[in-house]
This record gives C-alpha cells, sequence and structure tokens, in this order.
C-alpha cells in the first residue's frame, strides 16, 4: 500500500528507505572519539529518547540513564558522557538539560538537526552529529541512534557493530515486515490496542505504542512480561472496551536460557487467557540472528502498522497537532 495525499511528509518513503537511514546514520559517528567517562546519560524527550531506550536493550551492561525532563540525574559530572539529543534543536527541556550538564563539566554530544542545540554546539565547540531535518523525531530514530552506537564503539566502550549493522540493513529491507504490519494493522482497525513483549524487548512494545499514539492518533497502552501477570492480566475479566493484545515474541524468550524459557511459557499462558476471556492475541515474531536485527525488526512492523492504521482511519501519520498546540500555550 503506497502512500496517499493524506500522508503530508511521505511515511510511505521514511519507512522503506529506513534500512538506508541506518547505513547513513552509522557513518555519521565515525569521526567522534570521546575522552574517558565512567556513566552515560541520554537526555532527550518523545522521539528523541528512543536512542536512550535501545541502547539500553542492546547493551545492557553499559551503565546507561534515560534523562527525560529539565535537569540531569543529581550524580552528572565531568566523568559522564551526556548524548543531548533534540530532533529539532529546539526542545525545552532538552537544552535545560544541556545547560545542567555545561554547569556539572559534564562530557556533552550534541545529536540534531539544527536549532538551537545547533548554535550553542558551535558557540561552545561541543561534538556535533548533525542529522538530516524534517520529518518526526519518532521516524527518524535511525539517524538518533547510530551515530551513538559508533561513537561507543569508537570509545571501545562496546565490540565492533558493523556486522550487526548490516545484517539489520539485510533484515530490513525484507517486504515482509511491511506485509506483517498490514495484517496487524487490519486486526487493530476499530479496536484499542494493547502491546506486550518480553523486558529485553520493552523499547519495541513502547515505540509500538507512541507510533499508535502519534501516527494513528488513538490510544495505546504497552506493558512487559512478567510484570503485566502480576496485575494487568487480571483487568482483562472485566474489561470494558474493544482491545486486541500484541504480543512482540522473539526467540531468546523460548531458547536462550531458563529464565527465557519462562517468558515463553508466559507468553503462551497468557495469550489463551487473553482469548479466555474473549479478545484476541495477535502475536508478532523478531526475524534475524543479531539481537540488533531482531529488535528494530520488531521496532519497524509496529512502525509499519501504525502507518496503515492511521491511512485506514483517513488520518495523516505526521502531524501531531495537540502536541503543537500544548507547545504553543506553554510559549505562551
Amino acid at each position: 500500500m503506497k502512500s496517499s495525499r493524506i500522508d503530508s511528509q511521505n511515511m510511505y518513503e521514511v519507512l522503506k528507505d529506513f534500512p538506508k537511514q541506518i547505513e547513513q546514520a552509522y557513518a555519521l559517528g565515525k569521526d567522534i572519539i570521546p575522552k574517558p567517562f565512567d556513566r552515560i546519560i541520554v537526555a532527550g524527550m518523545g522521539g528523541s529518547a528512543l536512542p536512550g531506550g535501545i541502547l539500553q536493550a542492546l547493551h545492557p551492561a553499559l551503565p546507561i540513564t534515560l534523562s527525560r525532563g529539565y535537569t540531569l540525574p543529581p550524580y552528572a559530572n565531568k566523568n559522564t558522557l551526556v548524548f543531548v539529543i533534540s530532533h529539532s534543536g529546539n526542545t525545552e527541556e532538552t537544552l535545560a538539560s544541556l545547560s545542567d550538564g555545561l554547569s556539572k563539566g559534564c562530557q556533552n554530544i550534541i545529536i540534531t538537526s539544527g536549532g538551537a542545540l545547533q548554535k550553542i554546539a558551535k558557540e561552545k565547540k561541543l561534538p556535533l552529529v548533525l542529522v538530516p531535518s524534517g520529518g518526526q523525531p519518532r521516524m527518524s530514530y535511525g539517524y538518533l541512534f547510530f551515530p551513538i552506537l559508533r561513537i561507543l564503539e569508537n570509545a571501545k566502550k562496546i565490540p565492533d557493530q558493523e556486522q550487526a549493522v548490516e545484517e539489520s540493513i539485510a533484515v530490513l529491507s525484507d517486504p515482509a515486515l511491511e506485509d506483517n504490519g498490514k495484517r496487524i494493522a487490519e486486526k487493530l482497525k476499530d479496536k484499542i490496542p494493547l502491546i506486550y513483549s518480553s523486558d529485553s524487548m520493552a523499547i519495541a512494545s513502547y515505540k509500538w505504542k507512541i507510533n499508535f499514539n502519534e501516527n494513528t492518533k488513538i490510544l495505546a497502552f504497552s506493558n512487559v512480561l512478567p510484570e503485566m501477570n502480576h496485575n494487568e492480566i487480571n483487568g482483562f475479566s472485566h474489561a470494558v472496551g474493544e482491545y486486541v493484545a500484541v504480543m512482540l515474541t522473539d526467540d531468546e524468550d523460548h531458547e536462550r536460557d531458563k529464565n527465557h524459557e519462562r517468558i515463553g511459557k508466559r507468553m503462551a499462558i497468557t495469550k489463551g487467557l487473553i482469548g479466555k476471556a474473549g479478545f484476541s492475541a495477535e502475536i508478532v515474531s523478531s526475524r534475524g540472528k543479531s539481537l540488533m536485527a531482531r529488535l528494530f525488526s520488531l521496532i519497524i512492523m509496529g512502525d509499519w502498522a501504525s502507518y496503515l492504521l492511521s491511512l485506514a482511519y483517513g488520518r495523516d501519520p505526521s502531524p501531531v497537532p495537540v502536541i503543537e498546540d500544548l507547545k504553543k500555550q506553554l510559549r505562551q
């Protein structure tokens, strides 16, 4: 399904070209080598905060904190590397975080497409990754994430990522991912999506949620197993509304070790209990061998599902008028 005239920023082409986005973005960080550091903070809001969650999922051993607000964590100091990310370059919380990082002597690296952040980076002579402008941060997460990966590789904090990057590009070029997104979109018409995953894939389920919020302009909710088995599962016994559960599964949920086998078993039992309560549960399985390819395959299928569902509703997936109205009122 190709984009129609209601797609004001041609999100279809952005999704089709996402493998190229990865390739281009991975090269953007090649010349930045940070000084030694002990901790990592990723400061950003909305779609610009996604790189921090992706980084945590792919490299859980790294000491990473996500900072979504006006100030950095109290421990931030000269030994802290801060990735300051705002796609527009004008996000007020992120600008305040940069000011906080500068006052605390942090090592700040700016990732932006322009705006005030670019101006400050040039004035202060801070390392700057300049990404393409236009579009929405939630669909530019490749440009925002892969420079970080390359910079941490340069710092010898993670091993060489080239093989995983190449596999991810190949996996995400498969048209079957768009087809799977279309299948899920058809199942979700006039329903409220509930997105579930293992904790290790939490950023994927969260990305699905925000896609439905921003692209499709509907409410959607995400949670992780095993936590949802201790609370949310009980809500299906007297649920009010029309829901469809989308369960994001990964090979490691079944194969890696005893704990992950338990997650796979919980997924299967949970699907059965949801069905018994009268609601459907759709399975979306990851693709690829490397963790990077599998994670991004789940994420991109959610991108396709939310985009295609927005077209089914006759809505432009690109603009976010309610968010823009909120920002306007804050400026006043």
